[in-house]
């Protein structure tokens, strides 16, 4: 087994991160692909839906960092913080893939007003959940310090 340079005492797995990368930064580029997957789920309400191609965009970035998430969080001695945040981000491509969905079935249907609403309702509850979720991990960390 290697040893870490600056801790010698750690054994280096393939389930460690690389040196230089602490799970703290990974959660924060995580925490960044999804504000931004939320600017795309505001701009997709902004915009009354006219581009479909915004909430696929968000339902990619928050695949992004679940999938980042997940990786901190089973690296080394795990992240029990990096773990729920993967969860999160779970929960968060499948709503978002549910607003995709409910917005390409509402072109030419008679039911577009409904499926459209519904798109808006579940994008508004995303993004306040999102928002809130990530106030209170941000603050969590700031605690943990």
């Amino acid at each position: 087994m290697l040893k870490q340079r600056n801790k010698p005492d750690l054994q280096v797995t393939p389930m460690s991160m690389p040196e230089g990368v602490r799970k703290r930064e990974v959660r924060a580029a995580c925490r960044f692909f999804s504000l931004c997957a939320v600017l795309f789920l505001a701009i997709n309400i902004i915009t009354l839906h006219s581009w479909q191609i915004l909430p696929l965009a968000a339902t990619g970035l928050f695949t992004f960092a679940a999938i980042g998430n997940l990786i901190a969080g089973f690296a080394d001695e795990g992240s029990v913080h990096s773990c729920c945040s993967s969860c999160g981000n779970i929960l968060m491509t499948l709503g978002s893939s549910i607003v995709w969905l409910l917005q390409a079935f509402s072109n030419g249907s008679q039911l577009s007003f409904g499926l459209n609403f519904l798109a808006f309702i579940m994008a508004v509850i995303l993004i306040v959940v999102n928002l809130v979720l990530t106030m209170v991990s941000v603050i969590g960390e700031d605690i943990k310090r």
